[in-house]
This record gives C-alpha cells, structure tokens and sequence, in this order.
C-alpha cells in the first residue's frame, strides 16, 4: 500500500519503525499464574466498529513531529549536524505513516514534510563541506583567513 500511495520501494528503514508500531499497539497481560500472558491488541476505532473493520493504533502524531522537527532546530543550532540529520530522516519516515482528520492537517503535514526535506538537503551540505574543508587541512595545514 506504501509502495502504490506513496511510492515507497526500500522498506528496510521503516523496519525499526514498524517494529516499534507494532509493539506499542499490542498489550500483554498476565490473567492467572502459570498461564502464558494474554495478548490483546489496541484499535483506535473500537468503540465504531468490530471484526476486520478495526483499525491499529497509530503512535505517529503531527504534534509529535512537529516537536521532533523543533528539537532539530536546536540540534542544528548547537552544530550536531549528524544527529540532526538522523531524526530529520526519522521524521520524513513517519509522515507517510500519520492519519490526518482534516485538509488543514493534511496541509501542515506537507509543509512539515517540505521543511524537512530543505533542512536534511542543508545538513547534508553542511556535513560534505565540512569534511571537505577537514581533508583540504590535512593536505595543506590550516588555512588562514580561509585564504590556500
């Protein structure tokens, strides 16, 4: 279904993801000593519908990633380019992932996502100057005034 909405084809960065998903929408109990715990899992719409209709809880929340994408601000502020860059990724991972109840939400994903995409395409520039900067200084020692 990703792969035809959205266009997804490498799904081995989402595992993680998925796996964490998976994890937080199932519940494991134990009913009585010596017995195995119990497994139930969490739907989002169990008070509307039963049987095939159920719908998984979803953990990603566009307020959630909105915080996530501001502590990358400060990340990027305090020069942590390649953490920065790793929850940047994480955070354009989990938009295709939200459920959105509006056109507003839709459109506030959209422009997070775009936000996103800039900030990663900056930080990866940022980074590849920097080691080119760090492999011209081994070659030639420190440059002064940024003058070879």
């Amino acid at each position: 279904l990703l792969n035809e909405q959205v266009g997804i084809v490498n799904f081995e960065p989402y595992l993680e993801t998925f796996l964490s998903m998976y994890s937080s929408a199932r519940l494991m109990f134990g009913a009585l000593p010596l017995v195995p715990p119990l497994v139930a899992h969490l739907h989002r719409n169990w008070k509307e519908a039963s049987g095939k209709d159920l719908l998984p809880v979803l953990t990603a929340k566009l307020s959630d990633l909105v915080q996530q994408l501001q502590q990358c601000y400060q990340l990027t502020t305090s020069g942590k380019f390649t953490e920065a860059t790793e929850r940047l990724q994480r955070v354009v991972r989990l938009v295709p992932l939200l459920q959105v109840e509006s056109k507003q939400e839709l459109s506030e994903a959209q422009q997070l996502l775009a936000i996103c995409k800039e900030y990663l395409l900056g930080l990866q520039m940022e980074t590849a100057r920097k080691g080119n900067y760090k492999k011209k200084e081994k070659k030639t020692g420190p440059m002064l005034f940024g003058l070879a």
